[in-house]
């Protein structure tokens, strides 16, 4: 099991956009690790996006990824679900007809799924890639965890209660992921 951090920013990426501070203007000198993005990880094994912030496109095209299996959140907030279309950018076949779609499986846990049906259309953007053969959604219910690809995975309620963060194991490692 392999973690790579693809953003570590916070809902505000460093440089801020017309940002002339002397951090800002540092971090577009001398780019990462001062130039942080949006917060995203990856757990390379079961192949799992941790988040999809708004620049997601950008955070996999500089990593180490070849290939996403598997998309989970930690909550609704919009520096976590807003770059959501990397499912569609990943999945859609636009070369072959008919299309030879690759379905994304999407990990929603219990109150994040209560949530994607309140806030931010996030719900019905899912829906739609479903809909389109992008995606399949997996709710999770408080207490379940899933296997990928020889990993457990075990998301749980923190103390702030709509947000989840979750204990990967694979062998004889362990790792506690919590993007918030």
């Amino acid at each position: 099991m392999e973690i790579e951090f693809l953003g570590t920013g916070g809902a505000i990426t460093i440089p801020r956009p017309l940002c002339n501070c002397n951090v800002c203007q540092e971090a577009r000198n001398k780019g990462v690790p001062f130039s942080r993005m949006g917060p995203s990880i990856f757990i390379h094994g079961p192949n799992l996006l941790i988040d999809t912030p708004e620049d997601i496109y950008h955070q996999i095209n500089r990593s180490t990824i070849d290939d996403v299996k598997g998309v989970i959140y930690s909550h609704w907030h919009p520096d976590h679900v807003m770059g959501r279309r990397i499912i569609e950018s990943l999945s859609a076949d636009w070369i072959n007809y008919p299309p030879r779609n690759k379905k994304i499986e999407v990990y929603i846990p219990e109150q994040v799924n209560i949530d994607f049906n309140t806030f931010l259309g996030s719900n019905e953007h899912l829906s739609f890639f479903e809909s389109q053969g992008f995606a399949n959604i997996n709710q999770l219910k408080d207490g379940e965890y899933l296997f990928l690809n020889k990993t457990k995975i075990f998301p749980f309620r923190l103390a702030e209660d709509y947000v989840y963060a979750f204990l990967i194991e694979n062998e004889n490692k362990k790792a506690l992921v919590a993007t918030d």
